[in-house]
């Protein structure tokens, strides 16, 4: 099951997400799309691909080259400053271009990342790890795409499931008191967006997929923090909020979505 995997494979999905995020709309701009294709060339990496709910499926290595910003930043992740200059300076004695500022790109020719390779010929498994690639590549992607069947097979079912055991959980949260029932699912509603809990014509109760497990797990934040990280969650509800310890706004959910974190919505409704 999607649960069992390790954390660190949740979290390399995650990552991917708020790398790009930050490539596109913090430091990059338009040029995001010239360095994803440096990193590509110089990590031997897939491209990136976007699954069908918008998230962003890459290796590991790609990755890691995006946030540090392309050749110079990957390189000196993985040997020393030195070898860098070196290499650039064999490999782009005239063509490379210097930074104008810390979000500008260095312009390399075509021929620059075979060249950079054959500098790293006998230790290429220490700046392009092939295993490490591959199996990273593979569970990372593998993951990824367990999300997205996941979801749409919530998406489905989503009627179905929000009607199930719905008294059973209502029941629990009750009994934390109805002050705390009240303020964990206004909590939810604000974080997905969902209508809230009614009462069915059957005597049960009728509430959204995602709304019936952020109240079965005690709210937004203790459910994100299960499925994510309580650093990461933190950081949302801050930059969505303005106060990591305050209540949820009513524009919570929106706020996600704009800043690129649709994709948590089928992350948290597992």
């Amino acid at each position: 099951m999607v649960k069992n995997l390790p954390l660190s494979v949740r979290e390399q999905c995650i990552e991917s997400q708020m790398v790009m995020r930050d490539c596109k709309e913090k430091k990059y701009g338009e040029n995001c799309t010239e360095l994803i294709k440096q990193c590509v060339t110089i990590t031997g990496a897939p491209p990136v691909t976007i699954g069908g709910s918008g998230q962003y499926r890459m290796a590991s290595s790609l990755r890691d080259c995006i946030k540090e910003g392309g050749y110079m930043g990957y390189c000196k992740t993985f040997t020393t400053d030195e070898n860098c200059i070196k290499w650039k300076d064999e490999c782009a004695p005239s063509e490379a271009a210097e930074k104008t500022d810390e979000n500008s790109l260095e312009v390399f020719p075509e021929t620059f990342s075979q060249c950079f390779k054959s500098r790293n010929g006998k230790s290429r498994a220490q700046i392009l790890p092939f295993r490490p690639l591959f199996m990273e590549t593979f569970i990372t992607l593998k993951f990824c795409a367990l999300l997205e069947q996941h979801r749409k097979m919530k998406e489905n079912s989503g009627i179905r499931e929000s009607r199930h055991n719905t008294k059973v959980v209502m029941q629990q949260c009750m009994s934390k008191g109805e002050e705390e029932c009240s303020k964990i699912q206004k909590e939810c509603v604000d974080a997905f967006g969902t209508p809230p809990v009614t009462y069915a014509a059957n005597g049960g109760y009728q509430m959204a997929a995602p709304l019936h497990r952020c109240i079965e797990n005690g709210g937004w934040m203790k459910m994100c923090s299960t499925w994510i990280n309580a650093t990461i969650c933190e950081r949302w509800k801050q930059e969505c909020s303005g106060d990591k310890d305050a209540e949820l706004p009513p524009n919570f959910s929106q706020c996600i979505q704009t800043r690129k974190y649709s994709w948590t919505g089928y992350i948290l409704e597992i």
